[in-house]
């Protein structure tokens, strides 16, 4: 595991979860029926991780930079679960097909994002 694999996940995490809160603070009320902010980083999130993976499995990067930019960028700026929590709010609130629309839209994007970021850098 080693110290400085930790702190390259912990300073990612720092950036990453501060970009997320600036973004879904910023975002998330612009709609009333939508948490814009949450679903916009949730597929960015993808698209990079996506990427970065590809970058990595060019060889393009060292294990380090991964660690930081995955588990520790990526792993802090998604979020699980305020996407569940969400989805709670919709369903307490009886707006099933809003939640429905929500998880799918978020799920089914969030792997194609991560499937096109791995291409893209594939191409590089």
């Amino acid at each position: 595991m080693g110290f400085q694999n930790l702190l390259w996940v912990f300073i990612g995490g720092g950036l990453g979860s501060t970009l997320r809160y600036i973004l879904s603070k910023g975002l998330n009320p612009m709609f009333t029926n939508v948490f814009i902010g949450t679903l916009t980083v949730n597929l960015i999130g993808s698209l990079l991780i996506g990427f970065f993976i590809g970058f990595e499995a060019k060889s393009f990067m060292q294990k380090p930079m991964f660690l930081f930019l995955t588990v520790g960028f990526c792993g802090g700026f998604t979020t699980f679960s305020a996407f569940a929590a969400e989805n709670l709010n919709f369903l307490k609130s009886g707006e099933y097909f809003q939640a429905l629309i929500y998880s799918l839209v978020s799920v089914l994007v969030g792997i194609l994002s991560v499937g096109l970021g791995f291409y893209l850098a594939k191409q590089l």
